[in-house]
């Protein structure tokens, strides 16, 4: 079966949270305590990040101690690796 490129974006930014989560040596549980987002919403949320605001997502970054970074490229070059 082939993801939509939603579905993959979905995917993504959701394993990103998850690795800072890890890295950051925190749980979804502190997270939700830190930022005041409800826990079962910010599990929701992770699962599906679409639905997360930039501020929501800027907030749970912070409580992890992690820096976001958004980088933008031509869909031309989507995919591909640079070096």
């Amino acid at each position: 079966m082939r993801l939509s490129r939603l579905e993959k974006f979905r995917r993504e930014v959701g394993g990103v949270i998850d690795k800072g989560l890890r890295d950051s040596g925190t749980d979804r549980a502190y997270i939700a305590e830190r930022t005041g987002i409800q826990y079962k919403t910010l599990c929701r949320k992770v699962r599906d990040p679409c639905e997360m605001k930039l501020g929501e997502l800027m907030r749970i970054t912070d409580a992890m101690g992690l820096q976001l970074n958004i980088t933008m490229g031509s869909k031309e070059n989507e995919g591909k690796r640079h070096r």
